[in-house]
């Protein structure tokens, strides 16, 4: 402090309301009742219409048991594709090997 005295925190417990401790625990909040998958992380259909969506950043810096994930349940996909793909033709040029010549990617699959 300014005049030199020490403040000592009063809370024993070491945690206060609203705040989540711990180093590498899971932790999940939501905004509305029942707005999470229960027992799954990636359900077909979300509750109240979400966009599940999983980040990770450690996807090649360390060992697949060890890589720390976010799971967001979003209101709107972070990526949306407008409007269709149309065909372009490139001679001689493949895509890949096994897909069909008159299959065509119609945008997001979610």
């Amino acid at each position: 402090m300014a005049d030199g005295t020490l403040t000592i925190a009063t809370n024993t417990t070491g945690t206060t309301e609203g705040y989540m401790p711990g180093f590498g625990n899971d932790f999940e909040t939501e905004a509305l009742p029942d707005a999470l998958p229960q027992g799954m992380n990636s359900p077909q259909k979300c509750n109240y219409g979400l966009y599940g969506e999983q980040l990770s950043g450690t996807a090649f810096t360390a060992p697949s048991h060890q890589n720390e994930r976010t799971w967001c349940y979003r209101i709107r996909p972070s990526v949306k594709h407008v409007g269709r793909f149309a065909r372009i033709d490139v001679p001689r040029w493949k895509s890949a090997p096994h897909v069909l010549d008159d299959v065509i990617s119609l945008g997001q699959y979610r």
